[in-house]
């Protein structure tokens, strides 16, 4: 998931913080970027298992020491709001919903392996994206020939964007329109890998 940076807020407001920690909801201290980067987290990570999750599965979410999981309070408030939301959007039964960081490592580096594919697959997109807003300026709507690219971003999104992959990998991006408006959308690159298709 790509977010426009002009959106600013998308899952949070004014007062929000105050009222959450005041009623107990939250414990933990949070800036506004810090908030809202957990709430658009699981909102989105609530939304996918609503999505493909079936009845009984076990989900386990590890992710990096992120600003979400930066303090104990910080990785409770996450819970908690992971589980509220995954109650809320997912009415069938669930197994086990583990939520752990890569500090569960036991040696073997199994966490920090798991957590590095996305965030590099993550990065490459991010770069892929950002070029193609320095080349023209914005997001266009039509099929479109990319930048050059830098060789890591080339290589890691020629394995992302890979149709024949047995993995089943996304790309979408939250555009900015208009004020309080905004354009969901799926993106890919044709085979070649020289033309993005947003």
């Amino acid at each position: 998931m790509a977010f426009d940076k002009r959106l600013g807020r998308v899952c949070t407001w004014d007062g929000l913080y105050e009222r959450a920690k005041s009623e107990g909801v939250i414990r933990g201290n949070w800036n506004q970027s810090n908030l809202e980067q957990m709430m658009r987290t699981v909102q989105l990570v609530s939304t996918l298992l609503a999505a493909v999750a079936v009845r009984h599965q076990n989900i386990y979410w590890i992710s990096d020491l992120d600003d979400c999981f930066a303090t104990e309070e910080r990785k409770i408030d996450t819970a908690r709001m992971m589980s509220a939301f995954t109650s809320e959007y997912i009415k069938e039964d669930l197994g086990e919903l583990g939520i752990g960081t890569t500090e569960l490592d036991e040696g073997d580096r199994l966490e920090e392996d798991i957590t590095a594919i996305p965030d590099l697959a993550a990065g490459a997109v991010s770069d892929l994206l950002n070029r193609m807003h320095q080349h023209l300026g914005t997001f266009p709507q039509l099929p479109t020939f990319m930048p050059t690219l830098k060789n890591k971003t080339d290589l890691i999104s020629s394995w992302f964007f890979n149709r024949k992959s047995s993995l089943v990998k996304l790309a979408c991006v939250v555009r900015f329109v208009a004020h309080r408006h905004m354009q969901v959308g799926f993106f890919s690159t044709e085979p070649e890998g020289d033309i993005i298709v947003l």
